[in-house]
């Protein structure tokens, strides 16, 4: 295994034990995406294609990673055919319904429109984004990101957005 790929390993290991350290007393779930397609590629075949696929051996590390993350004690979630944004999208509006306070700890801007009165958002550089926190970053309000995205495009996720 490259240096690189014992890198990304320990990276996910390390962020997690921080989210431990930070929030001892909450229940953390580490939700991953499936291997293979979801039902986004049926819809639009170009959706992120232009991502190389996942090096051998780093693939062959993603089982012992999970082990190692059940053993620290997060619950698990990956479910097939089914985007990890999209479990947290589920988890996130059952949050709200239920009015549990919720931090989505990821960098990435999609799940910024999740964010509410009852869910925020750490991004990678430690900052806790409330309402309008989204909105100071971003530009516009969290029920506003979707379609921004699609105006814009989305470079991340493949979609170029509207042409003129």
């Amino acid at each position: 295994m490259r240096a690189s790929q014992r890198g990304a390993i320990f990276g996910v290991i390390n962020a997690l034990k921080r989210l431990q350290s930070q929030y001892p007393e909450a229940k953390l779930i580490a939700i991953f995406d499936a291997k293979g397609k979801n039902h986004r590629h049926e819809i639009y075949p170009q959706y992120k294609a232009h991502r190389k696929p996942a090096d051998e051996e780093l693939v062959m590390q993603i089982e012992p990673l999970y082990e190692i993350i059940r053993a620290m004690g997060f619950h698990f979630m990956c479910v097939d055919g089914v985007e990890a944004d999209d479990v947290i999208a589920t988890l996130s509006l059952c949050a709200k319904e239920h009015k549990l306070d919720t931090i989505i700890a990821s960098g990435d801007k999609d799940l910024m429109q999740l964010v509410n009165e009852h869910v925020h958002q750490l991004d990678m550089k430690g900052n806790l984004l409330d309402y309008d926190g989204v909105v100071e970053k971003i530009g516009v309000r969290p029920e506003q990101i979707l379609d921004l995205l699609a105006l814009t495009g989305d470079s991340a996720d493949n979609i170029l957005g509207c042409q003129v």
